[in-house]
């Protein structure tokens, strides 16, 4: 199974909306804990492992998922490594807040599907 360009708009959309809610809640991240799970594979599943009760839309996807949800997860997490080994903190004008950040990265990984169709 590969992951499909409009399911990994659609989940990066719904990606964006949970973590405007978690920054909007004020859950804590920093710009540094972005980069160190990121750049290990684990910064959604974490996301999702420590503040799930406040999402909504994703809190689904996991690894123990369908075949779907793993494999998109899996491509999420590729993802966030792959960017957050090439960007620093100002690349998108971002120097103090990780959920800005991680959402700008997300919106590039959504731009990905473009390539896909």
């Amino acid at each position: 199974m590969t992951v499909k360009a409009e399911y990994l708009r659609d989940t990066c959309q719904l990606l964006v909306i949970e973590l405007t809610r978690l920054q909007q809640l004020n859950r804590s991240l920093t710009i540094d804990e972005f980069f160190e799970l990121s750049e290990n594979g684990k910064f959604v599943s974490t996301i999702i492992k420590k503040y799930g009760e406040y999402m909504r839309t994703v809190k689904n996807l996991s690894l123990e998922g369908s075949d779907f949800e793993k494999e998109m997860l899996s491509y999420l997490e590729d993802a966030f490594s792959r960017h957050a080994n090439v960007i620093t903190e100002g690349t998108y004008g971002v120097v103090d807040d990780a959920y800005l950040l991680a959402i700008n990265v997300t919106v590039a990984i959504m731009r990905e599907a473009d390539k896909m169709d």
